[in-house]
Order: structure tokens, then sequence, then C-alpha cells
């Protein structure tokens, strides 16, 4: 049996349909097929990639890339993927990916119940920036930052 090789590549158009069904299982505010559409076909500030096994999706994610500043807009792993460092590998991509276009620090928001998520981003630095009332429709939302620039 040959070994599964994980490979990070660009979201496509085609991709959709198949994000669509587990953003709806992982997220109680989950984006919706347009809202992706517009980020990867119109927005000249957003990077969005995804792991995939053997064609299978694993995980997905996106940035916003804004002179100096990286922003995590989104992150998900497949319910049957989770816990396995495939979320970790992603956003540290998405880190060094940030530093070669010269961002100095990435921004992210993240429910203030989500202590596994919290948890993932201390362990790759990030520390607590501030609380944001009532972000997410029901919860708050903590934004985090990792800023590399002053380090």
């Amino acid at each position: 049996m040959r070994p599964m090789v994980a490979q990070i590549s660009d979201i496509r158009l085609s991709d959709l349909n198949q994000i669509m069904i587990h953003e709806h299982d992982l997220f109680t505010s989950p984006f919706t097929k347009e809202d992706y559409q517009f980020e990867i076909v119109s927005n000249p500030f957003a990077t969005y990639k995804k792991i995939e096994i053997d064609n299978e999706l694993v995980a997905w994610g996106g940035i916003h890339l804004l002179y100096e500043d990286s922003h995590l807009i989104t992150i998900a792993v497949v319910s049957k993927y989770q816990h396995q460092g495939y979320g970790k590998a992603l956003l540290k991509h998405f880190i060094e990916l940030s530093k070669e276009h010269e961002a100095t620090k990435m921004l992210l928001e993240v429910r203030e119940k989500n202590q596994i998520a919290i948890n993932m981003y201390e362990s790759l630095g990030f520390k607590y920036n501030r609380l944001r009332k009532n972000y997410y429709p029901d919860d708050n939302g903590i934004e985090m930052i990792l800023d590399w620039g002053n380090l």
C-alpha cells in the first residue's frame, strides 16, 4: 500500500461544492458559496488554500494579505481528519506565505468558547490581543496576534 501524501494547493471554484458540505457541518455561521466565490475570484488580497490526501479534501482556509498585516479569515479541518495536525500545518503554511509577502504579523479571531483552537494558536506563538464582544452571532470573539516583526 502506498503512503498517503498530503498536498497544499490553491482552492479552485470546482472545490466549493465539497467545501460547502463540510462548512455546514463545522460552523454555526458558515460562509456561503458566494462568499468563497468572491474571495477566490474577486478579492485581490485573498489567498485560499486546501490540503488534500489522494484527492480527498482534508482542510482549507484563507488569509487576507494587506501590506504588513496578514489576517486569517477561516480555517477548517474535515471532522474525520481533526486532531491530526492538518489545521496546524495549514496555518504554518499561511504564516510562511505571509512572511514571503513581507507581512510582519498575523491577526485572527476565534470563538471565546473554542479552547481547542485557542490552544493550537497559542502553540504557534499567537497571543491574546483583545476581546471582541458579540463578534459571532452566538459567542464573543478573541482577537489573537502573532507579531514576528518585533522579534
